[in-house]
């Protein structure tokens, strides 16, 4: 009996329990991890969407409309600012002064144009350019060396033959003895003629290879030395016509004019001459190790040149005084034959290199 009453109750308090455990499953905040067992999640743990980050659907399409409409009105405002533009343009200014402006501004363009053709041009040229390396510059030095020596030694030779022809000739009391002397040595006067010619083109040679040669080291001495240089020569081809003028004059007075005249414009000359040699003294450099020969044939060069200058600067200003313009040779003569000459020995050998 007590069981029959029990039953019922069982079964309702079971019924019961079912029916609140199905409530809390399905209730919000409530987990069943393991039958029997259940947790509770708080609304702090709960990720919920932020709602104000998130664009509602009218943010979403007032955005889309700006983005729209945002270039339709930049470019409407830009064509109004252009055309209002354009219209005070066409009011401010007449169609003859936009043509002329268009004109000026097309000839700065070309202009432009130009300048930049130009420079690349120039550009072009400084970069295809042959550029010479050291050992071209010391084969070029070399053969400029070669060829001063060369000239000078020649120079001196044909001087050390045709001088003495000119002063056996000439007679500085007779010009008839002038004239008989040119008309009995014809021959050797015509060679002495030519040995002048030979020396002045070799003089040419010798200014031009002194510029080219030193004007690395010191341009502006290396020119002042070949422009004196070219005076002499100058000179020389002046007096030389008055050889040729005396070789094929008729008259005696004629001839031993002639040939008085070119010993008057050769002296002049060697005045020019004796300060080429002072000049290229200082631009004398030797390349060796042994200084007192560079010092010594500066020295030799520098004193040769004073001594050509004292010399015939005192036979132009003291013409009846001869001894004074003889004593000055005879005390700079080792100089000036050995300042010259050691100078185109040095350059045949050991120049440039």
């Amino acid at each position: 009996m007590k069981i029959t009453c029990l039953l019922p109750l069982l079964t309702f308090t079971l019924l019961f329990g079912a029916c609140t455990i199905h409530k809390r499953v399905h209730r919000p905040g409530y987990h069943i991890s393991h039958p029997f067992k259940h947790k509770r999640i708080t609304p702090k743990n709960i990720h919920k969407p932020q709602a104000s980050l998130l664009p509602s659907s009218a943010t979403i399409d007032s955005l889309k409309t700006i983005q729209l409409n945002t270039p339709s009105k930049l470019t409407a405002t830009k064509s109004n600012e252009n055309t209002s533009a354009k219209a005070q343009l066409s009011r401010s200014t007449p169609p003859k002064a936009q043509t002329r402006k268009v004109k000026d501004s097309s000839a700065s363009i070309k202009q432009e144009v130009t300048k930049d053709v130009q420079r690349t041009q120039k550009l072009r040229k400084k970069n295809f350019a042959p550029t010479l390396t050291t050992k071209d510059q010391k084969i070029s030095s070399r053969k400029l060396a070669i060829t001063i020596g060369l000239a000078l030694l020649f120079m001196a030779l044909l001087a050390g033959l045709s001088v003495p022809i000119l002063n056996k000739v000439l007679s500085t009391t007779s010009p008839l003895t002038t004239f008989t002397q040119i008309g009995a040595n014809k021959s050797s006067f015509l060679g002495a003629l030519f040995g002048w010619i030979g020396i002045f083109l070799l003089d040419l040679l010798v200014a031009w290879g002194v510029w080219k040669y030193y004007k690395e080291d010191d341009k502006q001495k290396a020119k002042t030395s070949g422009i004196l240089r070219l005076i002499y020569s100058i000179l020389l081809g002046v007096a030389i016509l008055q050889l040729f003028k005396s070789y094929s004059a008729g008259t005696a007075l004629v001839a031993h004019q002639s040939l008085t005249n070119f010993f008057t414009l050769w002296n002049v000359g060697l005045i020019v001459f004796g300060i080429h040699l002072m000049v290229l003294a200082f631009l004398y450099k030797a390349d060796t190790e042994k200084k007192w020969l560079t010092i010594a044939l500066s020295i030799a060069l520098f004193l040769g040149g004073l001594g050509y200058v004292l010399q015939y600067a005192t036979y132009f200003l003291f013409p009846q005084q001869l001894i004074i313009s003889t004593t000055i040779e005879s005390l700079f003569i080792v100089f000036m034959i050995l300042g010259e000459l050691g100078y185109a020995v040095w350059m045949l050998f050991k120049g440039g290199r």
